[in-house]
């Protein structure tokens, strides 16, 4: 929200060095991936989520497993527990996050 609130045509985002180019007022979510707080935030995450993997960050609760009301085929109101409790998921993105290091690249880097 406060990237959506500050850029306009007068505040752009992005400013290209060659005055041919326009400069980008673009308000949209991959603007803000291409800036330097998106950066900073995912940087941020990306060493909260080794903190907890390299174990010098523990879970405040790895058993809770978050529960929701649902409707069942009938129409009546259930309460479902989550499959997974706080640590298996960390497990399992843990996981994921190796596979996706080898396996993942069928992208195309940017420019």
């Amino acid at each position: 929200e406060k990237f959506t609130t500050n850029i306009s045509d007068t505040n752009p985002f992005y400013i290209p060095n060659d005055p041919n180019q326009k400069p980008d007022a673009s308000k949209s979510v991959t603007s803000f991936l291409c800036t330097n707080a998106a950066y900073e935030i995912y940087g941020n995450a990306k060493k909260e989520f080794f903190d907890y993997i390299n174990k010098t960050k523990t879970l405040a609760f790895p058993d809770f497993k978050p529960i929701k009301q649902v409707k069942d085929k009938n129409g009546n109101n259930i309460t479902v527990e989550a499959e997974l409790s706080n640590k298996d998921l960390l497990n399992e993105i843990s996981h994921y996050y190796e596979y996706i290091k080898i396996n993942g690249r069928r992208g195309t880097p940017h420019k």
